[in-house]
């Protein structure tokens, strides 16, 4: 109940009291009531920063008012309040109006997000903040170690230090830093005789610097230090750099040696060698003692006056030599095969004395001395008896090693020389150089076998880069002359090594004394005779591989089978070596301790103590067969005596072909040291047997054509050496003593 009605239930009791309640009165006055309100005001008031419109307004009772909220441009609504109202973006609404009431709307500046971001090498603090309208925004910009601040940018700040202070922030913005690497002054410093480059370089954090260091002429190196480097040749690489350093370098005098090199001990220089620092003088004494002719001294700018040779200025390492100058001896290289021979000539034109033998020698390989009677054959040294026929004499030697030096001398007895070698002088062989192979395959091989035979040739240029291979066929008619004159054209021509005869019945030369047809002349090619000097015959040293595969029982085509399965991986053989050693005690032709040191299993037949006992060959011929039929072995060495086919101990009944082919021998390599076993042309020939009877399975041999004999075990030696260190071919090994090979050449030791 309003006030109004209380107002009237008040009044009308005591109008009864006063006036009376007994009846009408004609002069009664009723009192009027208040009347109810209808509206009420809603007022508003704002903080700095933004008003509110409108400031007043009036509202009917049980209605709602509704204002406009408006932040200035720098501010925003910080909170409103007031009539139980709601903000809905800049809409304020009451709730329903009941009574006056006020709304108050408090205003606040702006906030902005400033963020910061940093490259490799540093980092930025803190990397976010909200900052007030026109404040400023603080970044602490660090560097990381080895690094320094490149730039920083960004909310138009500035740098100060390590803080970066931003501008007035009116609004979001970012900060950005970038880092990079410091860098350090490398200085180079250098003393006397020599320099350094560069002198200064500015190096990153963790790099290095490259200084060259030159001696300047007659100096040398002596230290470089600093900067924890190292020194290779002329160049000092640093450590890593992290601060500024400095090289410094040192050089000290060049010390020059100088040697002397005399050919023999007919003339003498003394001291052999002395050492001076650059620019500085040394004197040699000289003696001439008695021999052939005349020595003359030079070398190392120097000049002989008396008996005493003197160099003024000694600006580098070299040598003063002592030369024979008679012109006796001369060494040159042989064309196209210059990595494997030389030609030793002489004009003895001034030396021509009766009853005197001269000649040389190869006396060292490599500065090696080359004199052994293991590793020298008869093709390395030869003589002359005097008088002589002619003034010039020359000879090819040959199957030497590339890019080796080769010290060849004189030699000679009675009045020329007592004492040993003289007149010595050097020459280097080339590098190794393309090495050429001419397969020649006969009219009668059969054409089957000309495909196995291409397979062969492209297994052997995969194994062998270094030999070019190439095919001829023979025409029928073609005459042994005719062939030989072209291999002699191939070998004056180009590095020709290796000759391989195919066929049934291969072209061959005849001996001029016997008519005996030999392949083993074809060794011979060059354009220099090979017995233009005393004693000097066939054998001793090939110029060429020469090698028949020439089947007696067989076909070309199953021999070339069963070697294409070898190159296939199919026939493997085992790595057991078989002495079969059928001389004397006194001539024994191998020995067990030169083959137990290449760790190979070995099996020996020996024991022939009297050709003549009949017990013994049959008890040797017994073993030998027995261990040729276990077929194991990759090497059988055999060694006897014999002419042809007719080999002691146990005569034709030992060697022969037909005990061969019952022993089946299926044994990868056969070296044949005895006598004539090679003579491939004859019906009976052994090796031939060996290699390409009706039930071999050995692959290649070695063999004489002509004639061989080794009583004291260096052939064996020599070979297993040859096949098992040096890594030689078959072929290869053959060019060391002239022998033939029966079957594949190219073919080595797995």
């Amino acid at each position: 109940m309003n006030t109004k009605m209380l107002k009237k239930l008040f009044i009308l009791p005591l109008s009864c009291f006063f006036i009376g309640c007994g009846g009408a009165s004609s002069d009664k006055q009723e009192i009027p009531t208040e009347p109810a309100k209808l509206s009420y005001e809603v007022s508003a008031i704002t903080s700095i920063g933004g008003n509110i419109t409108p400031k007043s307004q009036l509202i009917l009772t049980g209605n709602t008012a509704t204002l406009n909220v408006a932040a200035d441009n720098e501010y925003e609504i910080e909170s409103i309040v007031g009539c139980n109202g709601q903000l809905s973006g800049n809409i304020y609404t009451t709730g329903r109006i009941t009574s006056a009431c006020e709304i108050s709307a408090k205003f606040k500046l702006k906030s902005h997000s400033v963020t910061a971001t940093a490259s490799q090498g540093g980092a930025v603090t803190p990397v976010s903040q909200l900052i007030q309208h026109g404040g400023v925004a603080v970044v602490n910009i660090a560097a990381a170690a080895g690094f320094d601040i490149d730039k920083v940018e960004g909310c138009n700040g500035q740098l100060n230090g390590n803080l970066y202070t931003t501008g007035s922030i009116t609004a979001a913005c970012e900060v950005s830093a970038k880092f990079k690497l410091k860098s350090y002054t490398v200085t180079a410093t250098a003393s006397e005789g020599g320099t350094v480059t560069p002198v200064s370089q500015l190096i990153q954090h963790g790099g290095v610097a490259v200084v060259n260091i030159a001696a300047a002429a007659g100096f040398d190196i002596d230290k470089v230090e600093g900067c924890n480097g190292q020194l290779s040749g002329n160049i000092y690489t640093t450590g890593s750099i992290t601060a500024a350093c400095e090289v410094s370098a040192k050089f000290k005098i060049k010390i020059h040696t100088v040697t002397a090199s005399i050919p023999d001990t007919a003339v003498s220089i003394t001291p052999m060698a002395q050492t001076v620092g650059h620019g500085g003088r040394l004197i040699f004494y000289t003696a001439q003692n008695t021999g052939v002719g005349q020595y003359k001294i030079s070398g190392c700018g120097g000049y002989l006056k008396d008996s005493i040779y003197i160099i003024d200025s000694v600006t580098a390492d070299c040598q003063i030599v002592a030369e024979f100058t008679e012109g006796i001896l001369n060494l040159d290289l042989y064309p196209y095969h210059e990595d494997s021979s030389i030609v030793v000539s002489m004009d003895l034109s001034q030396v021509n004395v009766p009853n005197t033998d001269l000649g040389y020698l190869i006396y060292k390989e490599n500065g090696v001395v080359h004199s052994s009677t293991e590793e020298v054959n008869i093709n390395y040294s030869t003589s002359i008896r005097m008088p002589i026929a002619r003034n010039v004499y020359k000879k090819v030697i040959s199957n030497l090693k590339p890019d080796s030096e080769y010290e060849v001398c004189m030699r000679g007895v009675n009045d020329f020389k007592t004492t040993g070698f003289f007149g010595c002088k050097k020459i280097k062989t080339a590098p190794k150089l393309h090495e050429k192979a001419i397969i020649i395959v006969n009219h009668d091989v059969e054409p089957e076998a000309v495909v196995l035979i291409e397979k062969w040739m492209a297994a052997v240029k995969r194994n062998n880069q270094h030999i070019q291979a190439d095919l001829r066929k023979l025409q029928p008619g073609t005459s042994a002359a005719v062939l030989k004159q072209s291999l002699k054209d191939s070998y004056n021509s180009s590095n020709l090594k290796h000759v391989v005869f195919i066929g049934y019945d291969v072209p061959a030369l005849a001996d001029n004394n016997t008519g005996t047809k030999y392949l083993g002349m074809y060794s011979s090619l060059s354009n220099i005779v090979k017995g233009d000097w005393h004693n000097e015959h066939e054998m001793g040293s090939g110029e060429v591989t020469v090698a028949v595969i020439k089947p007696r029982d067989t076909t070309v085509s199953q021999y070339f089978k069963r070697l294409n399965d070898h190159y296939d991986g199919i026939n493997i053989y085992p790595r057991r070596v078989l002495l079969a050693d059928a001389q004397i005690d006194s001539e024994k032709t191998f020995f067990r301790k030169d083959f137990e040191k290449f760790n190979f299993e070995i099996d020996m037949v020996t024991g022939i103590k009297d050709y003549n006992d009949l017990s013994e060959a049959i008890r040797w011929q017994d073993e030998y067969s027995r261990n040729l039929l276990e077929n194991k072995y990759e090497i059988l060495f055999i060694g006897a005596h014999g002419s042809t086919e007719l080999h002691y101990p146990c005569a034709y009944e030992c060697i022969d072909y037909n005990f061969i082919e019952k022993a089946e021998p299926k044994t990868k390599f056969v070296i044949a040291i005895s006598c004539n076993i090679g003579h491939v042309l004859t019906y009976g020939s052994p090796i031939i047997s060996y290699i390409f009877g009706k039930n071999s399975g050995s692959l290649s041999g070695l063999a004489s054509e002509v004639l061989y004999f080794d009583v004291n075990g260096s052939s064996g030696r020599r070979i297993i050496n040859e096949l098992k260190i040096q890594k030689k071919s078959i072929g290869d090994v053959s060019r060391s003593f002239g022998f033939l090979v029966v079957g594949d050449p190219f073919l080595t030791l797995i």
